[in-house]
This record gives C-alpha cells, structure tokens and sequence, in this order.
C-alpha cells in the first residue's frame, strides 16, 4: 500500500511537522512493506507570497496520484488543509485525515466556518483521533468512520535514561513555536510573579518565532527585569530539547490552541511535572498521569500560586514516577500498528465515500 502523509510546511517546523517526521520512520520500521513518504501541505501563515508552495504542495498530490491509487494521510491545521481532500477526491486517491486542532480555533469557534469544517471533513473516507476527547472539540460529520490513533513520542525519550538527582531552585522550561497563543508571554508574568513571591528558581524558554515575537519577549523580560531569572534560547535541536526536558522539573504549558500537546507528554517521559491549559486534551493527559490543569481565566495566578507553595522535590518525584508508564504507553511499535491498521481500513473499507 502507497501511503502519502500529508501535512506540516518544513519553512515553519513544529509539532506537527516532529508528528509527520517520526510517524514515517516509525512505519518504515515496523511496517516495511507499506510506501510510505511525507510531503507539506505549506499551509501555516498562508498570505498572497506563500500562495505558490501551497499550489507546490498540491502539484505534490497529483504526482503521487502518477504512482497509482494510494491513501492520503492529511493532518488538519489550518482550514486551508481540507481544500487537499478535495484535491486527493478529484484525483481518486482515499483520504484520512487526523485533525491537530481544538474547539480555541477559529475554525471552530466561527459558526460558519465550523460548518464548512464539518463539510469538507464529510469527504474523507476515515478520520483518525489522536484522543477521544478531539470529538468533543471539532465538529466532525457523523456518517464518517473514525480510528484512534497514537502520537508519537520521540525515540530518544522512549529509552530508559535516568535521570541526575536534581536539587536546588526549581528549573522551569517552556518549550513550543514561541507565541501569544502557545502562552510564551504568559510564562513571563508566571516568572514575574515568582520573583514577586520570592520564590528561587530559573526558567528557560526554548523555541522558534519571528524577529517581532523575539523582540517583544525580550522587551516583557526587560520589563520585568529578569534576566537573572529567564533566559530567551531560541530555536534549539530536537534531540538537545529533549535533554533540556531531562535537566528540569516542571514544565509550564498555558498554550490556548494545542488540541493535545505533544510537548506534555514528552516532558512526562523525561520525568517532568507539567502545568497546561484547562482544554480538553491536556486535561485527558493529566488524568491518565499527572500534572496541574489550570483555568484559562486565571492561568497565570494560579499557576504562580501552585509554584510557590509546593515543594521543589515532590515535584520532581511525581515527575519522575510517570517516566516509565509514559514511555511503556506510547512505544513507538503499538502506535505504528494502530496507525497501520487505520490506513489500511481507509484504503479497503466500502465506506459512504468510497
């Protein structure tokens, strides 16, 4: 079976772009049988100057129809994604798509657009969940089968490397595409009002963003005057991010978009203790391990508040107890499995939209 994973833009590389990345290697090795490739969809900030790598990535498609039949694997982002399940329909190829998105999003917070989702998604032959708490979160058509499917995890934090006893002043780390949206800013005041408590510790905030978001984070911490307390990383390496999540504590999360924040789930198989956002897909992290769910409306006191009353080293150590259970769980052999089986029922069932 020909398999195209369709999704993500490598101009702006994130969580989704890590997700498409090792969902392939993880089917090249366990499922060599299957063909398997990943292409962009260039979606992210689409304006009038990306419009050709969007129409590039489309282009993309009908090449891999030149191949034969196959199954798109579409993960769903921007409401501009839907537009290739069309696209992949025309050109009679089965599309299953995997939606990376929440009810925080604009597609799904306008009426209108919610619809047109909902639509566009009632061409596809399956839809693949990454947590069952998605349905309660995208408008998704009825009369479409749908599948669980898995993250997954990078192979560095699925092997058991233990972890230096750590003590002193809390390590907080904040580590996603730095924005407004992801709760960069807010991790700041969370800093600030640290301080204020006079609470020791330090944070590091690790990611990629624009000169403008840069400019303005180093303007909040000036602000603030933390610079003894925070410091501004930038984008680093995948693997050199995951020793970063094995050197701190607690990670601190409060992004108002991730549908299911892969970055959570990292941190817990390194042995950290998360803080994110009340949405549904955190709050389904946290239940099934650990960590601290904080209301949208007051984020930033309560996690202030939470930090400078609990003790540095039960943090640590209730951290550390998910490690294993996390890895154990999310092993990258299960989820290509379920993945696979996922791909081959789009590409045999006789469903509606066959």
């Amino acid at each position: 079976m020909r398999v195209l994973v369709l999704g993500g833009s490598p101009r702006h590389f994130g969580g989704v772009e890590t997700f498409c990345t090792r969902a392939v290697q993880a089917l090249a090795d366990h499922f060599p049988a299957l063909s398997v490739r990943h292409a962009g969809t260039y979606t992210a900030y689409l304006s009038a100057r990306t419009l050709s790598q969007l129409l590039g990535g489309i282009a993309g498609v009908a090449r891999f129809r030149l191949g034969g039949h196959g199954v798109v694997w579409l993960q769903y982002v921007n409401l501009p994604d839907l537009a290739y399940i069309l696209v992949a329909r025309a050109l009679g190829l089965r599309v299953m798509v995997t939606p990376h998105l929440g009810s925080n999003w604009r597609s799904q917070r306008d009426p209108r657009l919610r619809a047109l989702s909902r639509s566009l998604l009632g061409r596809a032959q399956r839809i693949a969940l990454l947590a069952p708490t998605q349905a309660e979160e995208v408008a998704l058509p009825g009369r479409v089968p749908q599948s669980a499917v898995s993250t997954f995890l990078p192979a560095e934090v699925l092997l058991p490397v233990p972890r230096a006893a750590q003590t002193g002043p809390l390590r907080l780390l904040h580590a996603s595409r730095l924005s407004r949206e992801k709760g960069t800013f807010k991790v700041v005041e969370v800093a600030a009002a640290l301080r204020d408590r006079g609470v020791p510790f330090t944070l590091e905030i690790a990611g990629g963003a624009d000169e403008a978001t840069f400019v303005a984070l180093r303007a909040l911490i000036a602000a603030h005057d933390l610079a003894a307390h925070v410091h501004l990383t930038g984008w680093i390496e995948p693997a050199a991010l995951m020793e970063r999540l094995r050197v701190s504590d607690v990670l601190v999360h409060l992004s108002t978009i991730d549908s299911y924040p892969l970055i959570v789930l990292e941190a817990l198989a390194c042995g950290m203790f998360p803080i994110a956002l009340d949405l549904a897909g955190a709050r389904n992290i946290v239940g099934r391990f650990d960590g601290l769910i904080v209301d949208p409306a007051a984020d930033i006191a309560q996690t202030a508040a939470f930090l400078a009353t609990a003790e540095a080293d039960d943090l640590r150590r209730r951290g550390q107890a998910q490690s294993a259970r996390v890895r154990e769980s999310l092993g990258w052999q299960a989820a290509a499995a379920q993945l696979a089986q996922a791909l081959q029922q789009t590409a045999t069932d006789q469903a509606v939209n066959a």
